[in-house]
């Protein structure tokens, strides 16, 4: 850009001012709205029951949830798992954040979390 067209805001007249305002916060109500739509879709799709057989299956074999209580958000929740027992630092990310740890570190909200217990002994275990 050629620094010689960029006049601050401050610069310009009153009303020019008022209207680039102005077409900054239709373009944040805009942005907003966008982000509350995907946010309500997001939330339904959720709940809806996990169509993937595989999956389901899977879920099925390790847990006692029934069919109807598999929902998407499970199958989210358990991949999650799956692939942060692997070793991903991303899906881990998503667990802590699915928990409610929005914190960027991932563990630093959780008591203990960096605490480990090399014990043997099973009562040390029920702290």
């Amino acid at each position: 850009m050629n620094e010689q067209n960029l006049i601050p805001l401050n610069k310009r007249s009153k009303a020019v001012q008022r209207e680039i305002q102005e077409k900054g916060r239709q373009a944040n109500k805009a942005k907003h709205a966008l982000k509350r739509s995907i946010k309500e879709a997001m939330l339904v799709l959720r709940d809806c029951p996990l169509e993937n057989e595989k999956i389901k299956e899977r879920i099925r074999a390790n847990t006692k949830l029934q069919d109807d209580e598999i929902t998407e958000a499970v199958g989210i929740a358990y991949l999650a798992i799956q692939y942060a027992k692997k070793g991903s630092a991303q899906w881990g990310r998503l667990l802590f954040e699915m928990m409610g740890e929005n914190d960027v570190q991932g563990v630093s909200k959780i008591p203990g979390a960096l605490h480990v217990n090399f014990s043997t002994n099973p009562e040390d275990f029920k702290k």
